[in-house]
């Protein structure tokens, strides 16, 4: 699909990737989810199954803190208050750390969980909060929602159809 230029189409993308996506993991074994051998988010590095669901979560977090702070920007540190945008691998990094204690299935709840509260904001978002005025530098809101939900879980969903297609080769 093309960038989402609506609140129903933002909305639609973000659904439509995360059940693509979640049909993906339910694929695999909780073995599986623990292999590292998928392309990690800092250069020569290999991340789990479970680390992308990790990476994806911290990803909702950020995006449902910023959607409850919407108006307040001025004073939001984006993407993360301890990062910053030339320091997304850390950032990352520091996603799976906050989640390593956790199993897969727990996290797989947790992902669906923010991602719905997520549509629930939206749903109670106008297109023009979303579309229709600048929200950060020179994107609206709705384009930094779409930069760190669906974008993610498409680059995500990637690299598992990759790992999915070599592990049933093993």
């Amino acid at each position: 699909m093309a960038i989402p230029q609506n609140k129903l189409e933002l909305i639609k993308e973000i659904n439509n990737s995360f059940l693509k996506l979640h049909n993906d993991y339910g694929t695999l074994t909780k073995e599986q989810v623990l292999i590292e051998e998928i392309e990690g988010n800092i250069k020569n590095t290999k991340i789990s199954v479970k680390d992308t669901l990790s990476y994806l979560i911290g990803w909702l977090e950020l995006v449902n803190i910023w959607i409850d702070n919407k108006d307040e920007i001025v004073t939001l540190t984006l993407p993360h208050q301890n990062y910053k945008w030339n320091e997304l691998g850390l950032l990352a990094k520091s996603f799976y750390k906050k989640f390593e204690n956790e199993d897969f299935i727990s996290l797989l709840k947790k992902h669906k969980e923010l991602n719905k509260s997520i549509l629930e904001k939206l749903a109670h978002l106008t297109n023009e909060e979303l579309y229709e005025k600048t929200w950060y530098k020179n994107y609206p809101l709705g384009r930094m929602i779409q930069f760190n939900t669906s974008s993610p879980n498409k680059n995500v969903r990637t690299k598992i159809k990759r790992f999915i297609k070599n592990v049933k080769n093993y």
